[in-house]
C-alpha cells in the first residue's frame, strides 16, 4: 500500500506543472562561471549548493527535466521516513494529498529542508545529538531559517539539564556554518556574505519584501493548522514534531508563500497519523483532504509543463545566440535569468541580482555603473515585468531610460525588448 501511494505520488507531481525556483539555475551557473556569490551575486540566502565549488550546477542538475526528476525522488524519500517515524500508512497518504497542495510542484530551498529534518528528528528521538548536531548544521547552511529549529533542540537539552548533550550538540551544530564562514573569508567575501545573509534581511527586506496571503491562500493555512493544533492540545506525543516543523516554516510569515510550509507538511501527516484514538477526526479529515486534493488536481492548468521554458523564452534564447556568442555580455531587465544560463552569457561587470524593489533599492545604482563600465552586447527589457504589483519599468526607470539612450530597439517578443548597441 506505501509503495502504491509512493507511485501514485509521482505520477500526480510528473502530470503538474513544474515550477524550478530560477535561483536554482543561475546561482550555480554563475558561480561555476567564477563569478564570485555574495560579492558580484547579490543574494540574500546561505550558500546551501548554490554559491559552493560543488552546487547543483557542476552535480550535472542544469536543465528543468533534472530538477523535477529530483523533486520527486525527494519527495519519495520524505514518504519513505515519515512511515518509519509513523508505522503507518496514514501519514504516507497524507503526505501524498497534502504536498502537491502547498505549491509540491515548485523546486526550492524548502523541498530539501525535511531532508535534514525528518531524519534529525529521529536522530532526536535517538539521543544522538553529535550526529544531530552535523545534520541540523547542514540544513542551515542550507538554508538559515532552520536556525530556530537548532535553538529549539539547544533549549531543549537546558530544560532538561543535560549539560554534556547540549555541549556536544552545540559544537557539531556550529561545525559547518564554521567551516562556511572560513571558505568565504578565504574567498574574500565574508563582508559582503554578512552583509546580505543579515544586515540587509533584518533592514531592508524586512521593511520591502513582505507580503500577505490571498483569501484562499489564508483558508488553506487555516484549516491544517486547525488540525495541528487538534494533534498538539490532544495527543502530546506530536507536539516536539510539530514544533520541528512550524519553526522550519516560519518564513511563511514574513514573506508569505504555500512553499514555505513544505517542511511543516511531513510533520503534520505523522502528527495526525498518532490520532489513530480518535477515528472520527483522523477519517474526517482524510476525507476532507481527499475533496481538497481532487478540487486542486481539477483546478490546476497546464499538466505536465515546465514553467518558464515555454515558446516565448525559446524564442528569446534563440535571439541572443543569434546575436552573441558564449561568454559575451548581456543585460536582462526583468526577463527571466535562466537565459543566461542557456546562451552561456553572463551579465555586465559580472554583477547579478535579481531585480525586485528591496534588491535594487541597495543595488540598484551598482547595477548602473556595470552598464556603464562593461556595455553589453544586447539588452533583453520585459515592459510588463512587476512583483506584489509594482512595475519595474516604475521601480527601476533609470536603468530603462538608461538604455533606451545608449541602445536600439531591434526586436520585440511580446512584452519583451531587444535593444543592441548603438554603433
Amino acid at each position: 500500500m506505501t509503495v502504491l501511494l509512493q507511485v501514485f505520488h509521482a505520477l500526480v507531481l510528473s502530470r503538474l506543472e513544474f515550477f524550478l525556483y530560477p535561483e536554482l539555475l543561475i546561482y550555480p551557473y554563475l558561480t561555476a562561471s567564477r563569478v564570485i556569490p555574495y560579492a558580484q551575486i547579490l543574494d540574500q540566502h546561505f550558500p546551501g549548493l548554490m554559491f559552493f565549488p560543488i552546487n547543483f550546477f557542476t552535480l550535472g542538475f542544469q536543465d528543468p527535466v533534472s530538477f523535477k526528476s529530483l523533486m520527486i525522488i525527494i519527495v519519495l524519500i520524505q514518504s519513505a521516513i515519515i512511515y518509519r517515524l509513523s508505522r503507518s500508512k496514514i501519514s504516507v497518504l497524507l503526505l501524498t494529498l497534502w504536498q502537491p497542495i502547498f505549491e509540491g510542484n515548485q523546486l526550492w530551498l524548502e523541498t530539501f529542508l525535511p531532508l535534514f529534518l525528518l531524519p534529525g528528528f529521529l536522530l532526536f528521538q535517538a539521543g544522538n545529538f553529535l550526529t544531530l548536531g552535523l545534520v541540523l548544521g547542514l540544513a542551515v547552511v542550507f538554508k538559515q531559517t532552520l536556525i530556530p529549529v537548532v535553538a529549539y533542540v539547544g533549549m531543549t537539552l537546558l530544560f532538561r539539564r543535560r549539560f554534556r548533550q547540549l555541549f556536544i550538540f552545540s559544537i557539531a551544530a556550529v561545525f559547518p556554518s564554521i567551516l562556511m564562514l572560513l571558505y568565504f573569508y578565504r574567498l574574500g567575501t565574508l563582508a559582503d556574505f554578512w552583509y546580505w545573509t543579515v544586515d540587509f534581511n533584518l533592514t531592508v527586506f524586512a521593511s520591502l519584501g513582505r507580503n500577505l496571503p490571498t483569501l484562499k491562500e489564508a483558508a488553506k493555512v487555516m484549516l491544517i493548522f486547525s488540525v495541528g493544533l487538534y494533534c498538539f492540545v490532544r495527543y502530546p506525543k506530536s507536539r516536539h514534531m510539530l514544533l520541528w516543523g512550524l519553526l522550519a516554516s516560519l518564513e511563511t510569515f514574513s514573506r508569505f508563500g504555500l512553499i514555505h510550509l513544505q517542511p511543516f507538511i511531513p510533520f503534520l501527516a505523522v502528527a495526525v497519523s498518532l490520532a489513530k484514538k480518535s477515528l472520527k477526526f483522523v477519517v474526517l479529515t482524510i476525507l476532507i483532504s481527499v475533496t481538497w486534493f481532487g478540487y486542486f488536481m481539477y483546478d490546476t492548468p497546464n499538466p505536465g509543463g515546465y514553467k518558464y521554458f515555454d515558446t516565448h523564452n525559446l524564442k528569446l534564447i534563440d535571439i541572443v545566440k543569434k546575436h552573441t556568442d558564449p561568454g559575451q555580455k548581456i543585460f536582462l531587465l526583468g526577463v527571466q535569468p535562466h537565459v543566461y544560463k542557456e546562451t552561456s552569457t553572463l551579465p555586465p561587470a559580472n554583477i547579478f541580482v535579481f531585480q525586485f524593489p528591496w534588491f535594487l533599492q541597495v543595488s540598484g545604482g551598482r547595477i548602473l555603473t556595470s552598464l556603464r563600465v562593461d556595455p553589453p552586447e544586447l539588452v533583453l527589457f520585459d515592459t510588463e515585468s512587476n512583483i506584489d504589483d509594482q512595475y519595474l519599468r516604475d521601480y527601476a526607470s533609470y536603468l530603462v531610460e538608461y538604455i533606451k539612450a545608449h541602445y536600439q530597439l531591434i526586436d520585440q517578443v511580446d512584452s519583451v525588448q531587444i535593444y543592441a548597441r548603438r554603433n
